[in-house]
């Protein structure tokens, strides 16, 4: 009988103590093969003792360090742990406030083994009161991402993008990719550009109908004005940055343009507050050289509007 294929779940955590026991043990349920899959937690430099906690209730998860919290970008230290030491056939990336419903995945693998197409995929992500929160996303022509919370069809849909908050790659889709996230990524956006990437790369996205998570949602984050203000910051570089690298002239123009006219009503909003700082820090990423995705200067400019579409 052939062997299911070995899955790692990175699941990212800082100072997330207290939301590590649900997560874990939720993946421990998990109706698969014991010996076919892993759980790597990749910790952001904690310091609530979130590395010791793990070791004396949960000896079976991995753990790799962070030296210092760069956000979203330490996915890329879990990615490498599961493909170089690990050799794992899929990679799953896992925020630490989900917990995953017991077939999850079973459907994610079914899926993807069913398309050699398909090189990523994610679940139906529920939120706590059990309404949706996300089946996949879209982004439209100035950035601005959606989640898509229905479907036209009841299967499995092709969508721009899916949820950060769990995510399944195949391996031989990521190893396509010279880089998963950008490391310039603190948080926002990283699932639309490497979605991306992935389709120049000439593979699916896909939403799985039937793998179910439920996502808390915001669980690490304590918003004030400072850190929001920050959030939004991010928000638009990372836009700035994803745009940039993935489309070449003269349609990176047509669609910078409406980007930087909204970045300059924004930096207006922050001007009027003396928060110059946020503003100038956006508006940077315009005038700097970016490297573009591999490959981009060959893939026509008709093939590159259909990022926008599925």
């Amino acid at each position: 009988m052939k062997k299911p294929p070995f899955v790692s779940v990175v699941v990212l955590n800082y100072n997330g103590r207290h939301l590590l026991e649900g997560c874990i043990t939720s993946l421990y349920k998990t109706d698969y093969r014991k010996d076919r899959y892993n759980v790597i937690v990749v910790d952001n430099a904690s310091t609530d003792g979130s590395a010791e906690f793990l070791k004396d209730n949960y000896p079976r998860v991995k753990i790799v360090k962070s030296k210092k919290n760069i956000g979203v970008a330490s996915n890329n230290l879990g990615v490498r742990f599961a493909l170089d030491e690990i050799k794992s056939d899929y990679v799953v990336l896992l925020n630490n406030d989900v917990l995953v419903h017991r077939n999850w995945l079973k459907e994610l693998i079914n899926a993807v083994e069913s398309d050699s197409t398909i090189g990523a995929c994610g679940p139906t992500v529920l939120n706590t009161d059990g309404t949706i929160q996300s089946l996949g996303g879209t982004v439209d022509i100035i950035g601005t991402p959606y989640l898509i919370t229905r479907h036209k069809s009841s299967g499995i849909a092709d969508v721009q993008w899916a949820s950060a908050c769990c995510i399944m790659f195949k391996r031989e889709a990521l190893d396509k990719l010279e880089y998963l996230v950008d490391q310039r990524y603190f948080i926002f956006y990283d699932e639309i550009d490497y979605c991306w990437r992935l389709k120049y790369a000439g593979y699916r996205t896909v939403f799985v109908p039937k793998s179910v998570v439920t996502h808390k949602g915001s669980s690490t984050i304590k918003i004030d004005n400072r850190k929001y203000n920050r959030f939004i910051m991010e928000h638009y570089k990372n836009k700035i940055i994803t745009f940039k690298k993935n489309f070449r002239t003269p349609l990176l123009q047509f669609l910078l343009a409406p980007i930087f006219f909204t970045t300059l009503l924004l930096m207006s909003y922050w001007a009027l507050r003396k928060q110059w700082g946020y503003g100038l820090s956006i508006m940077k990423y315009f005038f700097t050289k970016e490297k573009q995705t591999k490959d981009l200067g060959k893939i026509p400019l008709k093939k590159q509007l259909t990022l926008f579409r599925v």
